[in-house]
């Protein structure tokens, strides 16, 4: 892992955290805070998940890299969307898991956060093609 990963992902952990101090009430920008935090842990997880990838993974084929960290980075999502659905309904709104519901705009987010953290992902994958296809230039 590289360090600047580390340093990204602990910055993913204080913007979650933010939630507790009213954040995901908030908008920036006219966009939803808790938009910004699904799409930046698509980001990060993706450059993570990327970079081990990079050094485990003997097969270089770009089709079998892209669907497979697409995919864990989805199912870490699905997990996290099922974890606070149980949450909330276990201990009910406001009080469950992440607290389900506030500030969303509809009360089960689910597939709205999990294509922001497929967006991330996305942009992700692009940058890493992007810095591949230039540093082989080199």
């Amino acid at each position: 892992m590289h360090p600047a990963h580390f340093f990204l992902f602990g910055i993913f952990l204080i913007f979650h955290a933010m939630g507790v101090f009213g954040f995901y009430d908030s908008h920036f920008l006219g966009v939803e805070f808790d938009t910004y935090v699904h799409t930046y842990f698509g980001f990060v997880g993706m450059l993570m998940l990327s970079r081990i990838y990079d050094h485990v993974v003997t097969d270089k084929r770009k089709s079998i890299k892209f669907f497979s960290l697409v995919t864990i980075i989805l199912g870490i999502s699905a997990l996290h969307e099922i974890l606070e659905y149980l949450g909330g309904s276990i201990l009910g709104e406001g009080f469950g898991f992440l607290k389900a519901g506030t500030g969303d705009i509809e009360m089960w987010d689910t597939q709205t956060d999990m294509r922001n953290n497929l967006i991330g992902s996305l942009f992700a994958l692009g940058l890493n093609s992007l810095k591949y296809k230039f540093s082989k230039r080199r």
